[in-house]
């Protein structure tokens, strides 16, 4: 789930998670310091399953500032399917075949 983050010229931000239930419109508001730094709100940390160490990504979209978690790698495993012919292989191996497979579909 994404937050907004609406920073005001007299540098107020203003942190949301965006959603389509009755929390969406609750306001959390935070401070910039003079590094530009901003401590991201507790309950927005919960909702978004933020902790220590993890890495976010900032977007713009107009004059909005949408915050994003990154999922960590080990968090995605199994969330692809690997063919059964190319389970159980090295990468190296697994990128030879698809090579040799493209080659032979372009001919």
């Amino acid at each position: 789930m994404d937050s907004v983050v609406k920073a005001s010229p007299k540098g107020q931000v203003t942190v949301h998670k965006r959603s389509d239930d009755a929390r969406s419109g609750a306001r959390l508001i935070a401070k910039v310091t003079s590094k530009g730094q901003v401590t991201i709100p507790k309950a927005i940390r919960s909702e978004l399953g933020i902790t220590e160490g993890d890495t976010v990504m900032f977007r713009l979209e107009e004059q909005h500032a949408v915050m994003t978690r990154i999922p960590d790698l080990m968090e995605l495993a199994g969330s692809v399917e690997v063919p059964e012919d190319k389970r159980g292989r090295s990468w190296d191996e697994i990128r030879s075949i698809v090579r040799q497979e493209r080659a032979k579909a372009r001919h």
